[in-house]
């Protein structure tokens, strides 16, 4: 099953599912900001991710390792140097 977005102008670039978890690499190309959404319907845990658009594809390929490089990033406000706060 494929997520669903609320800001219609998202683009999904690419999709897989595997043990029960979803990852999405998107789009916002009003902005040209890159994504990894995960969802693992075992748990209804979810995260999403801004990565650079270098490394999209390995973000997508390994979320969990990412974003653990991402935490280890963050500022004292909690947000990734890597995504703007909104």
């Amino acid at each position: 099953m494929k997520t669903t977005f609320e800001n219609e102008a998202v683009r999904e670039l690419d999709y897989r599912h595997d043990g029960g978890i979803e990852v999405a690499l998107l789009w916002e190309p009003r902005t040209d900001a890159v994504f990894v959404s995960v969802v693992d319907g075992s748990t209804s845990n979810r995260f999403r991710i801004g990565v650079d658009a270098t490394d999209a594809l390995d973000a997508f390929h390994h979320p969990f390792g990412y974003r653990r490089r991402r935490e280890s990033d963050l500022d004292p406000t909690g947000t990734t140097r890597a995504e703007p706060a909104r």
